[in-house]
């Protein structure tokens, strides 16, 4: 999105300009602090999943000794192959959370648990993203999206409409709004994530 020379706010983010030299300061900063609010949000989700792995293991050995009777080399093996396959799963998750690409919407695919979403990124992946109707509809065959690191929904490079999307529930709420009425998750603003903000700047 291109900045006005001489406007007092960025029509994208609403970040204040105090001077027309000062545009390009400003985007940049306004996209580092995204940037910033986004692998916080990273380090949060990994954070909270070691705190409920740690919490998750006294409950899983507990039934799995009730079940035995006894604390014998079957209930720790039991407890180790729990604890593996469950680290495994959430690597695996939060690896793919961890990943920043820009793509397009290849494919909508209906299915039993709702609509298979296909995007294609600009790497040359496909992502697949099951959706409820509400985010099925926000999205448009060929939407140009950029997925930000540490969440787990694309957004629209350019919002249009009266809607945005939650990246960290996939709920479309209010463009006008500052978070999701939801899961309370801060508005994200998709430009500070990509090259547009910095390649049509003057």
């Amino acid at each position: 999105m291109k900045l006005v020379v001489g406007s007092r706010c960025c029509e994208s983010c609403g970040e204040a300009l105090s001077g027309p030299g000062q545009t390009r300061e400003t985007s940049l900063k306004a996209r580092g602090s995204g940037q910033s609010r986004s692998s916080s949000y990273y380090c949060q989700r990994w954070t909270w999943s070691l705190i409920f792995l740690c919490l998750v293991i006294p409950v899983v050995l507990f039934f799995i000794y009730k079940d035995v009777g006894e604390l014998n080399s079957d209930v720790w093996l039991s407890l180790a192959g729990f604890i593996v396959l469950t680290g495994v799963l959430a690597i695996y998750t939060l690896r793919q959370a961890g990943k920043t690409w820009q793509g397009v919407l290849e494919d909508k695919i209906e299915i039993a648990r709702g609509t298979r979403l296909v995007f294609l990124s600009d790497q040359g992946k496909r992502v697949n993203i099951i959706a409820d109707s509400k985010l099925a509809d926000y999205f448009k065959l060929g939407d140009r999206v950029v997925k930000i690191r540490g969440y787990d929904y694309p957004e629209l490079v350019e919002r249009r409409g009266n809607l945005q999307l939650c990246l960290a529930c996939g709920n479309p709420y209010s463009i006008s709004d500052k978070c999701c009425e939801r899961c309370r998750c801060p508005t994200i603003n998709p430009l500070h994530y990509t090259s547009l903000i910095l390649s049509n700047l003057p």
